[in-house]
Parts: C-alpha cells; structure tokens; sequence
C-alpha cells in the first residue's frame, strides 16, 4: 500500500553548503520534496572537508544532511550553465540558498531576478547575522562557496563589504535589520531595535518623500560598514514602494550630512590591497545604489560633506545646501588614500577634472557660495528653512512624469560609466602603501588623545 507524502509535488533547488542550508534541504526531501542540490564544479566543500570519510568519497558531516536528494553540477559564473538553472527556476516551487548577502545576486540567482521568471517561487536565504543590520557579510558557520566561485571557501565575493575577526561579532550574536517593511508589498516603515548600530540610518516617509537620516550625529555622521548596507537597503526598499516618489538623504545633527568613512575601519586592513580593494567595492556598489534609485534623490546637505560623504551626495540628483554646508576630499591630508575610478569618474563629471584636482591636491574645503556657484549645490537655503524647501521641492518632483525623470537619469549615468577603465592598480598602491597604513595609526591615536 503506497502512502502520499506532505511535500510530494514540491521541488526545490538547493543552492545551500556546509550545514544550515543543506539540513533545511534534507528536511525538506524527508517529507517528500524533490530536492535538487545544485552544486560548483568539484563539488559541496563538505564532500571532502570536514569529518572522517564514511567508506567512499563522502564525509559523514555530508552524507548526514544530505540524505534524499538528487545532484547537478553548474557553474553558475558560466552564461550557459546560469541559463540552464534559470530554466529549472521557471518550474520550481522553492529556491533554497546560504551564501552570504550579495552573492546571489552577482550570480543571477537572487529573488529579484527569479521572481520575474517564476512568480509564484517561495525564495529561502539563509545567512550567519542576516539580510541586514550591522553584520550582513560576516561569516556564519552555514557558509561554504558559491557554485561557481572555485574551491576556496574563504574567498570574498569583492562586492560584499570588507570583515575582519577582530570587528566581527561572536558566534551567535544577534543583528536585527534597520530597515522593516516587506518590499514586495511596497512597505517603508521604521523598526527600532536596541542594538546602537541599527538605528544609525532611519527612514521615515513625509509625503511623496522617503528621508533618511544618517544617525550617527557625535562621530559627525561618519560612516561604518553597516551604516552602508543600510543604506543599500533602504534603496532597495524605497525602489519598491510606488507610493514613495522622492528619496531624501540626510544626516542627523546640525553639524555633519556625513564626514567620511569612520578611519577606524581601515586600521586592519591587510598590505596586499585586496582588502582596500573590497572596501571600494563596496563603496562602489553602496553609492552606485544610491545613484541608481530609480526616483529622484535630493540630498539635505548641512554641515560636511567630506570624503564619502562629497561621494554620497555627489551621488543625488540635486543638492539643497544650508549656509553652512562644507563639501571636501581632504584625504592627501588625512590617511593618504584614493577614491575608486568609479568615484573619481562620477565627480569628474560634476565637478569637472581640473577643480576635482584642485580639492584633491590641496585638501581645501568648498563652502556652501562656492558650492552654489560650481553647480555642485543646487541652491543654498537658510537653515531654518531647509527643511520645508525640500519638502517643497519634494512636492513638485513628485508631480512630475516618474518615467521621465527616471529614464533621464538613467541616461546621464550610462554616458558616464561608458567610458570609466578600470583602476584596481591605483587603489592597491594607495591603500597597499606605508604611508597609508602609518597614516591610518597617526589619526587614531591623535583621536584617541582627544577622547
């Protein structure tokens, strides 16, 4: 007598390694699911590395959670073999994966891209501290490497911001999300949680408007990684919100819009570069984000404005200045570092190259008239009535053909990134240099005087 089990006409693609994704997996195939366990050439790590082999090829640590399922070989780096999985996509119920936010995506398997083939797809993600919050590439013990990524589990995906051991928290450490709301559903709403590091960027809608705030007012707004990722989200976030027609970034404070990177993120990078590498590949990506919101952005700018933060707002559309705005790149001063080609190419066109030389090289600020009469402010308003200018301004994009500003945009930013070259060489000998890393010690131990 033959019985029907719960999940008998479910499939599922699994796109999980190590433990926490495949035991998901096997729980899954226990109850009757076709489990499809879509693997890299070589291989699951966990096949060969971690236990004792059990009679064959196979470790215990894998054959214990893997029980049940069938197996594919792709590449998923490989146009062919990403096609092929698309195809299964269209056909499957569930798409289970474990690799560390982002690399989904650069694989072409993320929610977004699979929903659009298959929208009925329940899409499951597994990650060591979640999507979002301070943490979101740390490490969890789930984590192996991606198909397609070549057989070292250690390796970075270059587009996922830069961890390191000693900044990371321990295992099992909590990190809730700065962001809530479904973006499927459209939703942009505030989540307070305890942790201090969530809370430094909060948005909240005004009308037509999203602003977000870079709450961090007594290190001047200055960014961390997580800062970064939250603002990457609550691009994502407003993108999928119809409601919200205007973003508008801010910083918390009377002081500072956003005074750079926080330097203390750079004390352990390594004298490769590699590690700076990724660290302005994650810049790239967060203010390329930024710059692609499919809506106008109008940057609040009161106060600095310096190193990432001239980046960040160079990245809006337009900028409403208060008297005291103060826009600079005072890093030739300060750590002795550079900008990715991709900065450099988007300031370039704003500012133009001889003025962009002439901030960097000398490291002098450009007050808020100046600012005004380069066109790197769109207007300066008084303080007191900032606030209710960009709502104003708010009110009339919001009014305006969403195509047309959007397509416009769009257009101005391919002209530009068409001609950018790449420049990994230069941010290696940059931030690989002693300078840098003699620099980066001189500043923190001069703050750590003034505390």
């Amino acid at each position: 007598m033959s019985h029907r089990t719960a999940l008998e006409d479910v499939r599922v693609l699994e796109l999980t390694q190590v433990m926490a994704g495949p035991f998901c997996g096997q729980v899954l195939a226990d109850m009757g699911a076709d489990v499809v366990k879509v693997e890299p050439p070589g291989g699951d790590s966990t096949r060969r590395s971690l236990g004792f082999r059990m009679g064959g090829e196979d470790t215990a640590a894998f054959l214990a959670v893997n029980r049940n399922k069938r197996s594919l070989t792709l590449d998923l780096e490989d146009d062919a073999h990403r096609a092929a999985f698309h195809r299964l996509a269209r056909d499957a119920d569930v798409v289970l994966e474990n690799n560390r936010p982002g690399v989904a995506a650069r694989l072409g398997v993320d929610y977004e891209t699979l929903s659009e083939l298959n929208p009925r797809l329940v899409y499951a993600s597994i990650s060591g501290f979640g999507q979002m919050g301070p943490y979101p590439g740390a490490r969890g013990g789930g984590h192996g490497r991606a198909p397609g990524r070549g057989d070292d589990p250690r390796a970075r995906d270059p587009r996922e911001a830069v961890r390191h051991p000693r900044r990371d928290p321990p295992p099992g450490a909590a990190a809730g999300p700065a962001l809530g709301g479904d973006p499927a559903r459209g939703g942009l709403r505030r989540r307070r949680d305890r942790r201090a590091d969530v809370s430094q960027v909060e948005v909240e809608r005004r009308g037509p408007a999203a602003w977000l705030t870079f709450n961090r007012p007594e290190a001047h707004n200055a960014m961390t990684f997580a800062m970064y990722e939250s603002l990457s989200k609550a691009c994502e976030t407003v993108d999928a919100d119809e409601d919200v027609r205007v973003l508008v970034p801010r910083g918390a404070g009377e002081k500072a819009f956003v005074a750079g990177t926080d330097i203390r993120q750079f004390a352990d990078f390594d004298e490769s570069g590699e590690d700076a590498l990724a660290y302005e590949a994650t810049i790239d990506r967060i203010v390329g984000r930024l710059e692609t919101v499919g809506k106008p952005t109008v940057a609040l700018v009161d106060g600095f404005a310096m190193g990432s933060g001239l980046a960040l707002s160079a990245a809006c559309d337009l900028r409403v200045c208060t008297p005291a705005a103060t826009f600079g790149l005072p890093i030739a001063r300060t750590v002795g570092n550079c900008l990715s080609m991709e900065n450099y190419a988007r300031l370039a066109a704003l500012l133009g190259p001889a003025r962009l030389k002439d901030i960097v090289f000398t490291a002098r600020s450009i007050g808020a008239e100046e600012a005004l009469a380069i066109g790197l402010a769109t207007e300066v308003v008084e303080a007191d009535r900032a606030e209710a200018r960009v709502e104003e301004l708010c009110e009339l994009l919001g009014s305006h053909a969403p195509v047309t500003l959007r397509v416009t945009k769009e257009a101005l930013r391919r002209i530009r990134t068409a001609t950018t070259p790449d420049g990994d060489d230069l941010v290696r000998e940059a931030y690989g240099s002693e300078g840098f890393r003699r620099n980066v010690a001189a500043f923190l131990a001069r703050s750590a005087e003034r505390k």
